[in-house]
């Protein structure tokens, strides 16, 4: 999970767009461009710092996964949705009925692994998942209805999509299914807030972070935009969450223009420099005016704050704001007096004037409006230290024991992926060539298939051969599954020659932190 270190310049409403465009395409972006001044300078050298501190992400998490849909179906079909969520929510109707769908499976994939989630009583999945760009598609159909080829592309700044599919033998019957699926649209982002935190809102619910922020009215008279980011926890199990309060020197009109020019813009235009080039332009002065922090009680502030905001000469002030749900309430007020002459050249003297009414204000706003309400995990991972104990077969169906399979073995490296999971597969050819070189540190590689049932072993098993693959695979088993979590796939952890769980799992395709991960996982066994 990102790690919010960073104050300056944090990235709040849109945080994705930065991430996914900043630094990405080669070649110099001010190639051909006027010369900068000085404060230009200044201020892209700080941006550039702040997101180097934001750091990447593979992440994609859900509270949907199939598999904790199987083994929980009437908790995953009676859930009511939050009035206000974070999440991306995937809506999925009878083209003619507009009746909601329930139990349809749906891929949602980032730049670097994917995860399946299933449609409730109400006809929508949900991904709890940190901002981002993303794609969804109809994984399969459900039974009775034609199959549905369209992709649906989401982005912090628009988190719902809507699959309207047809019944076999059936055809559109009079309507434009465009209304319908607007009209569907116009109920999701009553329910998701998919424009982000809007300053004319009474009150702002921040669910992972676990609080309510009532939004002050001098606000509503900004011509800037104020809002927030749930960052949600830090990394897994930390017990340390964060949301960001922030102000961008842009006014309403500017951020109807920004909306009309991303929707317009076709796939290619996304990925090129003119696109990242304007996004980037765009959210330069996005500011954090106050960070809170959620950390478990028993936690040590000083410690958490050394992992979210490490340097202490750009905080000015902070304090504690109360306990809900076995969680203590922090706020973080950010010191921006090194960069004050950065700021007011580069913002509009009104917008600028607003950015330092909300910073002086903005203590108070926040003694005054958080209500604590606890923590949420969006999801699980299995603890370190966790023993894994299990029995299950390989792919040509050889009885396998887990004591067995890790005994001899320093590390073994534990690789989850489903036969639907492009991204899984994608990085299995170089998955392999490092089994070869793990091999000489007394390590392995396995991987755990975890969607593999009798009907699609074969599948799975053709998977691996195209891409030859020779380390172990297994199948995964609802016991399995108990103790071994899936945030997302591919997911990978680190055992020793005894089972337990060495460090904390690698979410997405992330060959460096494979190597890091490793190299901590051996430590922890010498």
């Amino acid at each position: 999970m990102r790690k919010c270190v960073a104050i300056i310049i944090m990235i709040c409403l849109t945080a994705s767009l930065l991430m996914s465009c900043g630094g990405s395409g080669g070649g110099d972006k001010n190639e051909g461009a006027q010369p900068k001044t000085e404060a230009q300078q200044q201020t892209d050298a700080v941006q550039e710092t702040a997101q180097q501190q934001e750091g990447t992400q593979s992440e994609t998490e859900a509270t949907t996964l199939e598999a904790q849909a199987d083994q929980q179906p009437e908790k995953q079909l009676t859930r009511e949705l939050p009035s206000q969520t974070d999440g991306y929510l995937i809506f999925v109707k009878d083209a003619n009925t507009d009746e909601p769908l329930e139990g349809v499976k749906v891929q949602f994939c980032s730049d670097s692994q994917c995860m399946m989630g299933r449609t409730d009583n109400t006809g929508v999945a949900v991904f709890d998942v940190e901002p981002g760009n993303y794609e969804a598609h109809i994984l399969k159909q459900p039974e009775g209805y034609q199959k549905s080829s369209e992709t649906a592309k989401l982005t912090d700044a628009d988190k719902t999509a809507v699959f309207m599919l047809l019944k076999e033998g059936e055809e559109l019957k009079a309507g434009d299914t465009a209304d319908r699926a607007a009209a569907a649209a116009d109920q999701s982002e009553a329910k998701s807030g998919n424009d982000g935190y809007q300053k004319t809102d009474s009150e702002w619910s921040f669910n992972t972070t676990g609080f309510t922020f009532k939004v002050p009215e001098r606000y509503k008279d900004y011509k800037g935009q104020y809002q927030g980011g749930d960052r949600g926890e830090t990394d897994f199990n930390s017990d340390i969450f964060v949301t960001n309060l922030c102000y961008l020197p842009r006014t309403d009109e500017e951020r109807a223009a920004m909306t009309a020019y991303k929707d317009g813009i076709s796939d290619e235009e996304a990925n090129s420099e003119e696109f990242r080039d304007k996004v980037n332009e765009y959210f330069r002065f996005n500011l954090a005016t106050a960070m809170i922090i959620a950390i478990k009680d028993g936690m040590d502030f000083d410690a958490a704050l050394d992992e979210v905001a490490p340097d202490r000469s750009l905080i000015k002030k902070t304090g504690q704001l109360g306990t809900a749900g076995g969680y203590t309430y922090y706020y973080v007020i950010p010191d921006y007096s090194t960069y004050d002459d950065v700021l007011r050249e580069g913002m509009p003297e009104d917008l600028y004037a607003e950015f330092q009414d909300a910073m002086a204000n903005v203590e108070e706003d926040v003694l005054n409006g958080v209500t604590p309400k606890g923590a949420h995990r969006a999801v699980e991972v299995t603890p370190i230290g966790t023993k894994l104990s299990f029995e299950t077969t390989d792919l040509d169906g050889n009885a396998v024991f887990s004591a067995d399979l890790f005994a001899g073995h320093k590390v073994t490296m534990i690789n989850l992926w489903a036969t639907w999971c492009t991204y899984c597969k994608s990085e299995m050819p170089e998955l392999e060539e490092l089994s070869k070189e793990l091999a000489d540190k007394d390590c392995q590689i396995i991987g755990i298939c975890w969607d593999v049932e009798d009907d699609n072993v074969r599948e799975a098993v053709k998977i691996l051969e195209d891409r030859g693959v020779t380390y172990t695979n297994i199948k995964a088993t609802d016991e399995m599954k108990k103790t071994l979590f899936s945030p997302g796939l591919p997911t990978t952890y680190f055992v020793d020659s005894e089972g337990r769980v060495l460090t904390t799992p690698i979410r997405g395709v992330d060959f460096n932190k494979y190597n890091e991960r490793l190299e901590e996982a051996l430590k922890a066994v010498e």
